[in-house]
């Protein structure tokens, strides 16, 4: 199949960004070969590049290449092994990381995450899904897992036309896992978890967090804590309690038995939502150390960004009211539609209302098995920061 674009081609696609979204073509000839494979050209017949196509996506086309070269087996193979290649060079724990990144990596929708002994791979478009067995087989060619797991669970599967698929592709292991990590033991349940297991892409941040902030002998609240990446390392580095608040509850029956495993006194847990919380401790005057705020994307897309916004200012307000002077505020997004100058913004708008000073420690993002590709915008989406409050 041949795809042409309208007159006016994007820059961002001139630029190599491969997403090309359906208002954007302008008429199609041939038919798909086998593999599912388009070849991409200007209104004026000026050759793109080649990509997997989807005519029930509002993105029908995702470019894998540049050249006018073979998508097959072969490709897929290639593309993941330089993945692979390129974090065996990285100084992160090799047994814990994310081993292909959707885009950045070549291959727009798959994502492969290790854990130990098990890789745990999401296929988060069509293509992608029908190309599982030339993946699986490439991870067991290269890296020898025991088991392999399929946990394509994201909600852009249903704007692909497909349904949630949760299972053994290779082998299978007794879940949980228990994972040591950097002087830490951890319960990987990676069915029942969110994302595939661990979210990879704080793991950095949360020990950066408990060496900045020197938590030895202070309070912690951990908001949105899932499972207690940040509090554990806080308790790690000597934090006098942490007070965990989360609204899933099977995330925290596993926190619970993460910090008895490690062999912390017993915390403070809050089954409940975050918003109503931070509330309510703030009408009574609740204080602590360090508050950390770690939320899921409050947006998918730029349309709701003001609303994002909106969430993002009321719950870093509650974190700071909760915060005793000279105390660390530890905040994140994960919502690639806020820009980092709209977060900063939005930082700035809450020390403006409450006529606080505040103080950057640490600006961050995500880790290098998270790689940003600078033309593809969305592939850089974790803004991390650290503060200290001064009244």
């Amino acid at each position: 199949m041949n795809i042409y674009l309208k007159e006016q081609i994007a820059p961002r696609i001139a630029n190599g960004h491969p997403w090309i979204y359906d208002n954007e073509i302008a008429h199609s000839t041939g038919s798909l070969d086998p593999m599912g494979i388009a070849d991409v050209f200007t209104h004026s017949k000026q050759f793109i590049g080649r990509g997997y196509y989807n005519p029930r996506s509002k993105i029908p086309v995702r470019l894998l290449t540049r050249r006018f070269e073979e998508i097959d087996e072969s490709f897929i193979r290639r593309t993941i092994q330089k993945a692979l290649s390129y974090r065996e060079k990285l100084p992160l724990a090799q047994e814990c990381r994310r081993l292909f990144f959707g885009e950045s990596d070549g291959i727009g929708g798959l994502i492969i995450d290790r854990y130990a002994d098990v890789a745990v791979i999401q296929a988060n478009t069509l293509w992608v899904d029908q190309m599982k067995p030339a993946i699986v087989q490439a991870l067991v060619d290269f890296i020898h897992p025991k088991a392999i797991l399929e946990k394509s669970d994201h909600s852009s599967r249903r704007k692909e036309g497909l349904t949630t698929q949760i299972d053994w592709l290779f082998n299978s292991v007794s879940l949980p896992l228990q994972l040591s990590l950097e002087g830490l033991v951890w319960e990987l349940d990676l069915i029942q978890a969110q994302k595939t297991g661990f979210y990879l892409d704080q793991k950095e941040n949360a020990m950066i967090a408990s060496r900045v902030v020197c938590p030895k002998g202070k309070s912690v609240l951990d908001t949105f804590c899932h499972t207690g990446n940040f509090g554990l390392r806080m308790l790690q580095a000597g934090a006098s309690d942490i007070t965990f608040v989360d609204q899933a509850e099977n995330a925290l029956q596993t926190l619970q038995r993460n910090a008895r495993m490690n062999g912390f006194a017993e915390q403070t847990y809050f089954h409940g939502n975050a918003f109503d919380l931070l509330r309510e401790w703030d009408r009574s005057g609740k204080k602590w150390d360090v508050v950390c705020l770690d939320p899921p994307s409050f947006t998918k897309s730029r349309s709701s960004r003001s609303n994002a916004l909106r969430g993002y200012k009321e719950v870093n307000v509650r974190g700071l009211k909760l915060l005793r002077s000279g105390g660390y505020l530890v905040t994140s997004s994960c919502s690639q539609a806020v820009s980092r100058e709209e977060f900063e913004m939005m930082i700035y708008s809450c020390i403006s209302d409450l006529k606080i000073g505040l103080k950057l420690i640490h600006r961050g993002g995500q880790p290098q098995d998270h790689p940003i590709q600078m033309e593809i915008f969305e592939t850089d989406y974790l803004k991390f920061y650290i503060f200290q409050k001064s009244d």
